[in-house]
């Protein structure tokens, strides 16, 4: 009996330590339709932001490893400082016609549609890309200064309202993307680590250098993004 009863408290254990690892281990295959939210800081030279997402994924194939996801982003994106550029493809070719507006304080929220492809490379872990698409931005109207062939302009600025993903310098307005890796703690959590690389732009009140029809700014920065996801079951 003293040995049944000791046989019996063992098998307890292990299937009850068993079980609590599959509860909390992350899901061997991944459903075919999975949803998720995440919330997610960044960094970057005289740059600083963040924001929250929702995602919807669809896996393909048995093991369901891949993944394609589209998604809604919202983000806000704060600096101080910060040097924005000749924006239109059409001018960006010749350095002669690029122009610096220089933005004391600058502050961006978007919310854009974005693409998401993800592959889960071993159980606990998944790496993925995302890219902002269409969207819209807003903020407040910020002073500058605009240097251009040694004469200064005093424009006032907003934040471009339309987010395009047009390729390159084509790119209209603001647009973030995102290389990372998922840790995934439980069935549930993940820790989400990466580099993230923006486009900020402004437009002024008007077109202020001769001879240039422009009146929109670009800032490009590469930075750090650290942040966690929820998976619903």
């Amino acid at each position: 009996m003293i040995f049944n009863f000791k046989h019996t408290l063992i098998w307890v254990v292990v299937l009850g330590v068993s079980g609590s690892y599959k509860t909390f281990a992350a899901d061997d295959e991944p459903k075919k339709n999975n949803f998720s939210i995440d919330a997610t800081g960044r960094f970057a030279s005289k740059q600083f932001g963040g924001g929250l997402s929702a995602w919807g994924h669809h896996g393909f194939g048995k093991s369901r490893k891949f993944s394609i996801g589209l998604g809604l982003r919202h983000s806000t994106h704060i600096g101080k400082d910060v040097e924005y550029t000749t924006a239109p493809a059409k001018f960006t070719s010749d350095e002669k016609n690029l122009d610096t507006l220089i933005l004391k304080n600058s502050s961006i929220t978007s919310i854009n549609l974005a693409l998401d492809f993800r592959y889960r490379i071993i159980n606990k872990l998944s790496v993925g890309f995302n890219i902002d698409a269409i969207g819209f931005s807003f903020g407040g109207e910020e002073k500058g200064g605009i240097i251009s062939e040694g004469d200064v302009f005093f424009p006032k600025a907003k934040p471009t309202s339309l987010n395009a993903l047009l390729v390159g310098d084509n790119d209209i307005g603001t647009l973030n993307s995102e290389l990372y890796i998922l840790y995934h703690v439980g069935s549930n959590f993940s820790i989400k680590a990466g580099l993230s690389y923006l486009f900020t732009e402004y437009t002024t009140d008007k077109k202020y250098i001769d001879g240039i029809d422009n009146d929109r700014y670009r800032n490009k920065s590469m930075g750090g993004l650290i942040g966690i996801q929820y998976r619903f079951p």
